[in-house]
This record gives structure tokens, C-alpha cells and sequence, in this order.
């Protein structure tokens, strides 16, 4: 039986500002490097304002004016938040995300509040899809692993989920994961 519930951040929850700034902005021949250097952003070792200063630097753009648009980009998908909202009811529920805190923060507002757990990259300082990460959010929720239900956008870290004994949903969409919810949740 299900009893928690984690679920990714960007691409699930909310979408990726500085994904997407950097598709818009940044030539296709750099943007590996700046892929690249999401993972320390991930991991707490480069800040974000450290990040935007190398995208200024590369797109000729202001600080000022990079740091505006990411904060414009960011959506939170309000479904999803009402249908978590409906299953806090019934279960606990967590992120379980490669981000930054202080993204994830500024982008969920008060939406944080509705989270039990907060499993986030940059405070553990671990990365999905390595085992590691999700064997510590088994341990913060303080269940079997059999009795988490996680969901995410990428096939890599449903595998890694899975390998723990996790129960997990590949996210497509929200309507799809609806659907999909129901096998674990009625």
C-alpha cells in the first residue's frame, strides 16, 4: 500500500526557467556546456547567481535583464498542485528533485508548505539517477520502499526509483499521470 508520494520538480511540478532561457538564448553548439554546469548548480557548488553571470556573459544580456525573464518563466502546473493538495490528504507527499533550493523556493512561493519531505540535490548533496539519492529519501520517509510512489519526466531516474524498490510513474503528462495515478492510489 502507498504511503508516500514524491514527485520530480522541473518538467513535473513546474517548468525549468534556466532550461529554458538558455534554448532561447544561447547558440545549440554551447549549450552542452551550459548542461554541463547544471549539475554543480544541482549540487550546491555553483550558485545561481553565478550561473546567470556565465549566461550574460555568453549572450551579451544583463544580469538584470536574465534574472527577470527567469523569473517570468517559471509556470506551476496548479493542477498538479490541486491534485496534491487532494492526496495530502491520504498520504504524505515530498520532491524528490535535482534542483537548488533557493530556485525551488522562489518558484513554489507558499506551494512548499504542502510538501511533508523535500528531497532537493543541492541540500544532500546527491544526484538522480544514482541509487544514493533515492535510498536517502526512502530513509527521510520513513517507509518500505514498496510504499513510495514516485514520478518524474525521465526514464533514467524512474530506473534508478525502480531499483530501490520504488513504485514509480514515467510523467508524460498531467492528464496521463492522472490516469496512471489511479493504478497505486483507489
Amino acid at each position: 500500500m502507498i504511503k508516500v508520494i514524491y514527485f520530480d520538480f522541473f518538467k513535473v511540478i513546474s517548468s525549468p526557467p534556466l532550461t529554458f532561457f538558455m534554448q532561447k538564448h544561447v547558440p545549440v553548439s554551447r549549450q552542452t556546456f551550459f548542461n554541463e554546469k547544471l549539475i554543480p548548480l544541482d549540487l550546491g557548488d555553483l550558485s545561481e547567481k553565478e550561473y546567470v553571470r556565465l549566461l550574460a556573459e555568453e549572450t551579451g544580456a544583463s544580469i538584470e535583464t536574465i534574472e527577470e525573464e527567469i523569473r517570468n518563466i517559471p509556470k506551476i502546473d496548479m493542477r498538479l498542485i490541486e491534485l496534491i493538495k487532494t492526496l495530502k490528504t491520504r498520504f504524505k507527499v515530498g520532491i524528490l528533485s535535482n534542483a537548488a533550493r533557493n530556485m525551488l523556493e522562489r518558484i513554489l512561493g507558499e506551494y512548499i508548505n504542502l510538501f511533508d519531505i523535500v528531497v532537493i540535490s543541492s541540500d544532500c548533496k546527491l544526484l538522480k539517477p544514482h541509487k544514493e539519492i533515492f535510498e536517502f529519501a526512502i530513509q527521510k520517509a520513513g517507509v518500505e520502499p514498496d510504499e513510495i510512489l514516485f514520478t518524474d519526466d525521465t526514464e533514467a531516474n524512474i530506473v534508478g526509483a525502480k531499483a530501490t524498490g520504488m513504485n514509480t510513474i514515467l510523467y508524460t503528462s498531467f492528464e496521463q499521470f492522472s490516469e496512471d495515478l489511479k493504478k497505486y492510489v483507489d
